[in-house]
């Protein structure tokens, strides 16, 4: 096999490869994300916020930032409920 052949073989399965890890690194999982406020508009820092699929009844909980900014990520897809507790 000449090395012209060689390299345009190993060539194509490094592409083949390369698509396939591709393919497999786009899943189905999203994100989440809000801001949480109180009446007067003002971000409330430090909340907690949980996040529930009733269907497996999984939680996942996460604090909210000095700006009152929440994120979930790779949330796989369904329906969820956020609740929001913060004490005063």
């Amino acid at each position: 096999m000449s090395i012209h052949r060689l390299f345009s073989a190993l060539s194509a399965v490094t592409l083949i490869c390369l698509f396939a890890l591709s393919s497999a690194a786009q899943g189905t999982t999203s994100r989440i994300t809000g801001t949480v406020t109180d009446n007067n508009g003002a971000a409330v820092p430090g909340a907690l916020v949980t996040l529930t699929n009733p269907a497996t009844n999984q939680s996942l909980t996460a604090n909210t930032s000095d700006n009152g900014v929440y994120l979930f990520d790779l949330i796989a897809p369904g329906t969820y409920t956020v609740t929001i507790e913060k004490d005063g």
